[in-house]
């Protein structure tokens, strides 16, 4: 019995560890193009959050905190609220003349 609980109980498993879901700006950037986010792309950002990318079928739940990684190129203007971005996701995005705004624990995403 010792032996198969050592099998499983193998490795440091950290206790507070966050499961991100994650998009890439690319896949952001070519929905956004495509008006997949019920809006056309136009001068004006396109405000893009959890609950947005959730209903475009992007990710799968809008309550999980979301990670916009840096894969792919932007060019369309976005106003992205998630609670973590990597460098180059931000970069990107503000690149194209868009935001990228990191959500903290407890605060409310911007209703569209």
């Amino acid at each position: 019995l010792r032996q198969e609980q050592e099998a499983n109980d193998r490795g440091f498993k950290p206790v507070n560890r966050i499961e991100y879901q994650v998009v890439n700006v690319g896949r952001i950037s070519e929905y956004a193009s495509a008006g997949r986010f019920g809006t056309e792309a136009s001068a004006e950002p396109i405000t893009v959050n959890a609950e947005v990318l959730a209903t475009a079928g992007l990710i799968s739940h809008a309550d999980r905190p979301l990670k916009v990684l840096g894969d792919g190129d932007v060019e369309v203007k976005v106003f992205v609220a998630a609670e973590a971005f990597t460098a180059s996701a931000r970069s990107k995005i503000e690149a194209a003349g868009g935001q990228a705004l990191d959500q903290k624990d407890g605060e409310q995403q911007p209703k569209l």
